[in-house]
């Protein structure tokens, strides 16, 4: 009997640390479509535990829906891309990619890749809603967020309108 609580309390421990504030339901913050030229590319929403984007405050949420077919190689090739506007250690850059590669899907129109940078600064992945993988790295999660979220990035429009900010600054 002893044996069966402490496998009980195991178990829950376990599906406790799942549990954490990062998973808790997020509020939408704001919502955006990216479209190049003709194309439509994705949609994409910000949700955060209160409604509200701060820069450096967790847990946030980002999920991209996606509205045409890209290979996982052309999604780590736009994630570098991305990242070249940032003061990122080549070497650190590259892990990271590795990272990414060690679990990142090749996408189909409709799939939906959703990422959580938890409290403790994790990073999670979801591909239609199944967990994918985990960064554990502490910077990660904010630089990968700022992808979409850096007010100086390529498409200042959508940042506004994930992070509900109006379009006068």
């Amino acid at each position: 009997m002893k044996w069966l609580v402490v496998i009980i309390i195991a178990v829950h421990s376990s599906l406790a640390y799942g549990a954490d504030s990062c998973d808790s339901p997020p509020k939408l913050v704001g919502s955006s479509s990216l479209k190049v030229w003709l194309w439509d590319i994705y949609d994409v929403e910000l949700k955060t535990a209160d409604g509200i984007y701060q820069r450096g405050s967790y847990p946030l949420e980002l999920e991209v829906t996606y509205k045409r077919a890209f290979s996982k190689k052309h999604l780590l090739s736009e994630t570098e891309k991305q990242w070249q506007r940032f003061d990122i250690e080549p070497e650190q850059e590259q892990r990271w990619l590795q990272s990414l590669a060690s679990f990142w899907p090749d996408i189909n129109k409709k799939d939906r890749v959703r990422f959580q940078v938890c409290p403790d600064r994790t990073t999670a992945f979801y591909y239609n809603d199944l967990p994918i993988g985990r960064i554990d790295d502490l910077m990660f999660g904010e630089y990968f967020s700022l992808i979409w979220l850096d007010p100086d990035g390529p498409y200042p429009e959508m940042t506004r309108e994930l992070t509900a900010q109006s379009s006068g600054g």
